[in-house]
């Protein structure tokens, strides 16, 4: 369904061999059963469903989120569960392909996301994660607040 286009930034840098590791995950997942892409290439896969009537973030919202973040080789370079404390942050303070998942989320969500480098870090190394890298998160979308910090879920 996707070609190698989505990845052109990162051809740049990347290491022939991680670039087709990842390049090969990332055709071979978009095949698997459930799991939905969007047109900027963004993969996603709904674990768990929250409350239908729930608001979705939007751009200024404060998010509060439980994590794990993964490379396609099995290296965990980041996980919020992993440090016991969820991640609170503003829309716009993370990765374009965060961005697009949480504004189709809902609070309670806990989606699978696969994230081509385009989306992510593209061509920057960015501590354990080498550029080019397609990036894997199990993300739990736990509470959206309005930019005045009144919490969304309780409207």
């Amino acid at each position: 369904v996707f070609s190698a286009l989505l990845f052109l930034p990162a051809l740049v840098l990347a290491d022939d061999s991680w670039y087709q590791e990842n390049l090969d995950f990332y055709q071979a997942h978009a095949k698997t059963a459930g799991v939905e892409a969007t047109a900027s290439g963004l993969l996603y896969k709904v674990l768990e469903s929250g409350d239908v009537k729930g608001k979705k973030p939007r751009d200024k919202s404060t998010c509060t989120a439980h994590y794990d973040g993964r490379l396609v080789n099995g290296t965990v370079f980041d996980s919020s569960r992993t440090r016991g404390k969820p991640m609170v942050f503003r829309l716009p303070q993370v990765i374009p392909g965060w961005q697009e998942a949480l504004k189709m989320m809902r609070a309670g969500d806990r989606w699978d996301i696969v994230v081509p480098p385009q989306l992510g870090y593209g061509d920057i190394e960015v501590g354990p994660v080498p550029n080019g890298s397609v990036l894997l998160f199990e993300i739990e979308l736990l509470s959206v607040k309005k930019k005045k910090g009144k919490s969304r879920d309780e409207l």
